[in-house]
Formats: C-alpha cells, structure tokens, sequence
C-alpha cells in the first residue's frame, strides 16, 4: 500500500487540503474580466503549498474551454517560448492558421501561406491575442517561484503592455515574500503593488484533522494533537503524516520518539536550513531571543534584546511578512512554524 502523504515538492500528493477560498478568490477575479484584475501573486513561506495551489487552480482553468493555460520559466526567455507554446496548443494552432497568421522572430518561425511575415515578438502576441479576443478566447500564463530578474521584468511590462489594450491575458504567479517584494520595488514594476495577493498561512484545521483520522486510522484526539504539532504548515502536515504512516503500516508498533526525531531532521534538512541562510544576523538574532519561550512578551523581548520599540516593528514587519513569526495575540511574538524553535535552539 503506497504512502498517501508525499515529501515532494511542488506536486499535488494524494492527499491534499485544498485551499478552496483561494482559488475561488482568483477565479472570480479573472473570470470577472474588465472589473477584475488580469494578475494574481501568490505568496508564502518556503513550503507553504504554493506551487500546488497553482497547479490547481491551472488545473481547473485549463477544464474550461474558453481558457488556454501556459507555464513559463521566469529564468529564461519567456516570450518566445510563450508565443511557441500558444502555437503548439491544438486549439490554438487551428484558429491562428484560419487568419494565415505568420511568425518569423529568432527561436521561432511559424509561416502559412499568403500571410506577410511579423518579426516582433510583442507584435505576434499582440496579434494572437486579438484574435483569441475576438473568439471569446483567454490566456493565463502560470509563472512558479517569480524572481527580480531581468527575463521576468521583461515580460511583465509586455503583459502590461497587453492588458493596456483590454486583451484576453492573464498572468498567475507564486513568489517567496522577499523575492516579490524585490520585484515590486523595481522602478517600472510599480503596478505590481497593485496587484492582489494571496498570502498562505495555515491549511484548515479541520480538513488536516479529518485526513488524519481516516488515512492513519487514528482517533479524533490523536489527530487533534498531530493537526496541532504541524501549526498548520502544509510541509509539516505532508511530513508527519507521511512518518507515521511509514510506522503504523510498515512497523510492528509506532515510535513517537523516532517520528519527531524524524520530523525535526527532515524539517531542518528540506526547509528550515534554507530558510535560515537567507536570513541576515539581526534577524536570527532576532528568532534566536525568540526561541527561548513558546510564547514572548514584546515588553520583555525589547529588554532582553536592549532595542527600541521602532527597530522591533521593522522586524516584527520583516520577518511575519516573511511567514516566519506570530503577531497575532496583541503584546506577544511566538514562532509560526512547527518546532522552528527547536531547530533555532541548535544553531
């Protein structure tokens, strides 16, 4: 019997807590057309379930007929490819090919017969989209793990440059919060302040509760307390229910002990280390005064630390934004990520 519960990343695992707001969310934004806005930002801890979310709510447009998804690599490229994966779309191909549309740009060279040449890669998309416009036709491009860098910024300002024209595109991204943030304070990435977003926080409570029960074939409170190990960090979830199914259907008895050793180990090898080199000194100076009790008083924080309270906003700012703290009891700081603490303890 295969493990339901998966430790790869970015792919959808069997089982799997649906952010069903979310993607509702999205979907009457871009469904919405002319009142809605044409891009989305998903964000989120390293881990927190980005990349399926995307995938999923690819997954979804690409079941309507009037929706053409496409997934671009932010580190190459991206408009060539763009223009060639269109093409390629069977559906796309036969209408493009009924207006004897043309295409000859570097990398790619599409010709029907009878049809003058178009040698700029804005000006084919541009066509393209006209055309899909007119038949009542969408696109979304899907761009996973969005990074300040120049291929990216090229693209966004061609897809403002779409939008502008009221065409039928849209674009669909995921980001760790830094990254986005970096991107967003470009100069001529302003409208990406703009921009909804999503920030994922914790999976539903309940949905990790019933999962438990049924694929471990355990009882409401050991599921309860399992829910609660992983604070609702979509890693975590995956992680502890794939240790545990690991013991209970393969060993003769289950382990608590070697299940967290498990936990703590897997967490800091696939996550929390990563996690931890992008952080400056300050901030793990910060997490480390942090880590020292379950739950911190602000008032005792800025004593132990000897900072002012202005310079403890900017952190507090910095590192929740980042996913990594909990504000949201007035007066205390807690760690947001399952057993961080820990893992900050032994650096």
């Amino acid at each position: 019997m295969k493990n339901p519960f998966s430790l790869a990343f970015g792919i959808q695992p069997m089982e799997y807590i649906s952010r069903d707001m979310q993607i509702q969310k999205i979907k009457d934004t871009f469904i919405g057309g002319d009142t809605g806005s044409h891009a989305y930002i998903i964000t989120g801890v390293r881990g927190s379930g980005k990349t399926v979310l995307l995938s999923e709510i690819a997954s979804q447009f690409s079941e309507n007929e009037d929706w053409n998804v496409i997934d671009l690599n932010p580190n190459r490229d991206m408009l060539t490819p763009l223009i060639s994966k269109m093409n390629s779309t069977r559906s796309l191909h036969r209408l493009f090919s009924s207006i004897h549309l043309s295409i000859n740009i570097p990398g790619l060279n599409v010709t029907y017969e009878g049809s003058p040449d178009i040698t700029d890669p804005e000006a084919a998309l541009e066509e393209m989209l006209k055309e899909m416009k007119k038949k009542g036709k969408n696109l979304l491009v899907t761009v996973d793990e969005a990074d300040n860098n120049e291929n990216l910024k090229a693209f966004i300002t061609t897809f403002q440059m779409m939008t502008r024209k009221k065409l039928p595109m849209f674009l669909l991204m995921t980001g760790l919060y830094e990254n986005v943030s970096d991107l967003q304070n470009e100069s001529n990435m302003t409208f990406l302040l703009r921009t909804p977003k999503i920030e994922l926080t914790s999976l539903n409570r309940t949905g990790m509760v019933s999962t438990y029960m049924r694929t471990l074939e355990i009882t409401e409170e050991e599921a309860r307390e399992m829910a609660g190990i992983t604070k609702g960090y979509a890693f975590a979830f995956q992680l502890l229910g794939y240790l545990y199914w690991n013991q209970k259907f393969t060993q003769k008895e289950i382990n608590t002990e070697v299940i967290m050793q498990g936990f703590d180990q897997q967490l800091e090898e696939y996550v929390y280390a990563k996690i931890w080199s992008s952080l400056s000194g300050l901030d793990r100076k910060f997490l480390t005064y942090i880590s020292r009790k379950e739950s911190s008083k602000v008032s005792d924080l800025l004593h132990d630390m000897n900072i002012s309270n202005s310079l403890y906003s900017v952190y507090r700012k910095r590192l929740s934004e980042k996913g990594l703290i909990n504000i949201e009891q007035r007066g205390y700081v807690s760690m947001a990520l399952p057993r961080f603490d820990v893992f900050v303890k032994n650096r």
